[in-house]
């Protein structure tokens, strides 16, 4: 969908850019049809393209004293410019308030003067759109009849346009005759459009040819054509591989103190179900070590304090009080803070980056609370005057950290994840934020924080999340490392651990050191954090959207929130503190190429919140000490996890043993080969094996025991070591 401003473009009317500022104003060459001097006129957009912040207003007609009672929006901006700081003072707090509640107000208003072009519903082709003009002349002639408000003269030259003039004189019934005549000759026509699209392209492109010195018009039909079989070959795919896409919860179910389930299907029953669950869930990350104590009061919510400094410099001094693993993750943090050096992150936003951003999106994605969406900045992108000031405010924002109070109102859709089941723990909950939010943390974290951590060699070759790497990279190496452990006939240990609710159990003040280590500065991060934690959480169900909110600057919720684009980035540079720190605890297996010889130290593989542990491979390991070091990583890692707000989720972790032992033939087994071939024998040894356990740490002291299977499911792909049958699968999930 797109927009564009009603009524005529005519040189009598000029487009107003409602900026309420004098800086909009441009010098205006001479006009011969206003029989006057150059004159002072606001700037003139284009017609086509830019289709929002704009008002048609004769200029004889215009009040430009009226103009003059706006707020000065190029002078505010030119002053917060100059008065920009970081941290900013309440002045200039109040004045980039002030400025963001004008945009806001304009574009709003301004949508109200546009009209919704949508997509059309036929593949276009001269012959279809003729008879549809034809259908929407008579229906207009019969609104006419019936003696509804229409616009008398545009409706005649339009049947003039269609050779259909004498229509405006028919009577009734022979109008309501041809209209009928004409939709069912359209229908017919629109069934066959797809081979009429074809035709009428192809009849373009053979003009193209024909005329040799047109080669771009020749080119540009060619790519129409590709693209479009492109389109409706990967629609086909998409329709058959793709699972239907899951609406907002009708109903949900809860789980009470004593056992029972609880339906609740009604609108108020719901959002409240949805908001004691939500409330509890955005919290959870409090019980990090880095809010408690003596190190929450030297670190804040957001770790702006001086101690923030010592620790990114490595000159902090913990407390007494402090968790071990919590220190650890600081170490790491100074380490790499210093590791990158000089390099830092861009907070300058350009014009160019404002454009090439916006241009590329696609207009229908969900966003934004205010009902600032996509298609409104989409529009925008096509205005060089328009994108440079929002530019530029994009880019205070960034230098003072002073993000607008509406980033800190978001819409949370409640989604199933598995279709049919309304377990009120087991839905999704998507926070579609501000469209400008999201692109400011796209930009930044994204894109500018991760491009340098790549050039400082900051992304561990553990993390299969990264650009470029898929899953099915991922179990590729968990094979190879099985078939490394099957050759060398050493006990591999693979414990698979899955963090709960990774993105939403987050602590704000390790994500704010974490980010910093990574060289963004203090006032991008807080420009993210602030609005995250002041968030007032609004759903939408299957019944619409709710009118109260939880959450605020009273209650301050934590975690980075499904839907926020620095979710993904900030969890990919915790993930790589995570790891790093595990290799500094000894955990891990060294893995060699054969070729070269070179080795590298590998804790396992990562994927977003699923990840696999390794231990040992080791010339003098065995079952159980490969056990133990498997058991000492898991520890650490649910450690490390908890520290940064997190906690493993026991129900879903699991771990694998890969041994071979000799046959007394000259060959080699699994041990549950040996037991179901032989079990009259001695099964002491495997008896041991099979008692194994392993647990995963919950909070500060608690354990709970995971399972251990052979074939386990991990990055949605099915992978095992080995079957009762000695033989190897790896199979695509469902």
């Amino acid at each position: 969908m797109a927009l564009q401003p009603r009524g005529p473009a005519s040189q009598f009317h000029s487009f107003l850019l409602v900026t309420g500022q004098i800086g909009s104003m441009q010098r205006a060459p001479f006009d011969s049809d206003l029989k006057s001097d150059p004159f002072w006129t606001v700037q003139q957009l284009d017609y086509a393209t830019s289709g929002v912040l704009l008002m048609g207003k004769h200029l004889a007609d215009f009040d430009f004293d009226d103009f003059f009672d706006w707020p000065p929006g190029a002078a505010m901006l030119a002053e917060i410019e100059e008065k920009a700081t970081f941290p900013p003072s309440e002045e200039v707090q109040n004045l980039m308030e002030k400025l963001d509640n004008l945009i806001e107000e304009i574009i709003l208003r301004s949508e109200k003067g546009c009209r919704q072009l949508y997509a059309a519903h036929y593949e276009f082709s001269p012959p279809i759109q003729r008879w549809l003009d034809k259908c929407h002349l008579l229906k207009w002639l019969l609104r006419y009849h019936q003696g509804r408000r229409v616009n008398a003269g545009n409706m005649r030259r339009f049947a003039k346009k269609l050779g259909m003039a004498s229509c405006t004189r028919m009577e009734v019934d022979d109008v309501v005759h041809l209209y009928r005549e004409a939709k069912e000759r359209t229908k017919d026509l629109m069934a066959e459009s797809p081979y009429l699209r074809k035709q009428f392209l192809h009849g373009q492109l053979n003009s193209a040819i024909d005329k040799e010195q047109d080669q771009e018009a020749k080119k540009r039909i060619q790519y129409v054509l590709r693209g479009e079989a492109q389109r409706k070959t990967w629609q086909g795919i998409h329709r058959a591989t793709k699972p239907r896409g899951l609406l907002s919860v009708t109903r949900v179910e809860a789980q009470q103190d004593d056992g029972s389930v609880v339906e609740h299907t009604t609108k108020e029953s719901i959002e409240h179900a949805l908001m004691s669950e939500l409330s509890t869930r955005f919290g959870r990350a409090e019980s990090a070590p880095v809010y408690q104590g003596a190190l929450f009061d030297l670190l804040g919510v957001y770790a702006n304090t001086e101690t923030a400094v010592h620790i990114l410099e490595g000159t902090f001094e913990p407390p007494p009080d402090a968790d071990a693993r919590t220190i650890v993750l600081l170490t790491e943090i100074s380490r790499i803070w210093q590791q990158i050096g000089e390099g830092k992150v861009s907070i300058s936003i350009s014009q160019e980056v404002y454009q090439h951003y916006w241009r590329r999106v696609k207009e229908k994605i969900s966003s934004s609370f205010s009902g600032l969406h996509f298609g409104h900045y989409k529009s925008i992108a096509h205005d060089d005057y328009l994108s440079d000031i929002l530019a530029r405010k994009m880019s205070l924002i960034s230098a003072t950290g002073a993000a607008p109070e509406r980033w800190a109102r978001g819409l949370t859709v409640m989604l199933e994840k598995i279709a049919g089941v309304a377990s009120i723990t087991k839905l999704r909950a998507i926070l579609l934020l501000e469209a400008d939010f999201n692109f400011h943390n796209k930009l930044i974290f994204g894109s500018r924080m991760l491009d340098l951590a790549r050039q400082n060699d900051l992304v561990p070759e553990e993390i299969y999340n990264e650009k470029g790497r898929t899953a099915e990279d991922a179990i590729l190496q968990q094979v190879l490392m099985y078939d490394t452990a099957r050759i060398t006939k050493r006990p591999l240990v693979v414990a698979q651990v899955d963090a709960a609710q990774c993105y939403d159990r987050v602590a704000l003040s390790m994500a704010a050191l974490t980010l910093r280590a990574f060289k963004v500065h203090n006032s991008l991060v807080l420009a993210m954090l602030r609005p995250l934690h002041c968030m007032e959480f609004y759903l939408r169900t299957g019944f619409g959207q709710s009118e109260s909110y939880f959450g605020g600057k009273e209650q301050g919720k934590h975690g980075l929130a499904q839907g926020n684009g620095a979710a993904p980035p900030t969890w990919q540079q915790i993930s790589t503190l995570m790891i790093s720190a595990q290799q500094r605890k000894g955990h891990g297996m060294d893995v060699e190429c054969p070729i070269t010889r070179k080795k590298i130290r590998q804790v396992g593989i990562v994927y977003v919140d699923d990840t696999n542990l390794w231990d040992g491979m080791a010339e003098n390991d065995d079952v159980n000490s490969a056990a133990h070091k498997s058991q000492e990583a898991i520890n650490d890692w649910g450690g490390f996890l908890h520290a940064s707000g997190g906690a493993l989720k026991a129900e879903k972790c699991s771990a694998t043993i890969h041994n071979l032992e000799p046959d007394d033939k000259g060959g080699w087994i699994y041990p549950d080969q040996r037991k179901r071939r032989r079990p009259d024998e001695d099964e002491t040894d495997w008896e041991e094996l099979d008692d194994l356990q392993f647990s995963v740490p919950q909070g500060d002291n608690d354990a709970e025991q995971i399972r251990g299977c052979r074939r386990i499911k991990r990055f949605k792909i099915w992978v095992c070591p080995h079957d009762p049958m000695d033989s190897q699968t790896v199979t695509s999930s469902s």
